[in-house]
């Protein structure tokens, strides 16, 4: 997970996962993320380090298609 913040900015840092973090959370494989982006039905933020995936779209997502994430209190603490 990633957090970035705009200097001198008041805006909430956003949080990003890492594809295998997503596909944990998911309890699906790396594999399957990449399809769900060739889908076009999960966007990604394409970075020197890899893929990374915004939280805010995650848990739409996670609504809209009704995905069921894998949450354990390990990978919440983890990503605050």
């Amino acid at each position: 997970m990633n957090d970035t913040e705009t200097s001198g900015s008041t805006a909430p840092r956003k949080i990003y996962f890492t594809k295998q973090e997503l596909a944990k959370r998911w309890n699906v494989s790396t594999q399957s993320i990449d399809n769900y982006c060739r889908q076009g039905w999960l966007p990604r933020i394409v970075l020197p380090a890899g893929p990374r995936f915004d939280l805010d779209d995650i848990v739409k997502i996670e609504k809209e298609r009704r995905v069921e994430a894998f949450v354990t209190e390990e990978s919440i603490a983890h990503h605050e």
